[in-house]
């Protein structure tokens, strides 16, 4: 189940080149690799902006075997509840991150 968490942090990693709102560290990590997410609440539409918290992050893939396409597979978080796997942590005003690490198994 770790390729699953790999393809979300490369998708993350590629849509923070269109925007600053999700960047991954290191940008193209390897499955052996710990990461972390960052979450930008002043990008994108901003509505989070200045919001104490907390904030949880929804983690899945959509891949090319989601049905219809936008379907999300793997999903390791619970949408609309305060699932504390999703839970990220404050790195700053208007900045969350969430550190996976490569023995996670979801």
């Amino acid at each position: 189940m770790k390729k699953p968490v790999l393809l979300v942090i490369l998708l993350f990693s590629v849509l923070s080149r269109a925007s600053a709102q999700v960047t991954c560290d290191p940008v193209f990590p390897a499955q052996s690799d710990n990461v972390t997410i960052y979450f930008n609440a002043t990008e994108g539409n901003g509505a989070l902006a200045g919001f104490a918290g907390p904030v949880y992050a929804h983690m899945g893939v959509v891949t090319n075997l989601s049905t219809p396409q936008n379907y999300w597979q793997h999903v390791v978080t619970n949408w609309g509840t305060a699932d504390p796997l999703g839970l990220m942590t404050s790195a700053g005003p208007n900045l969350w991150k969430k550190n996976l690490h490569h023995q996670h198994v979801f």
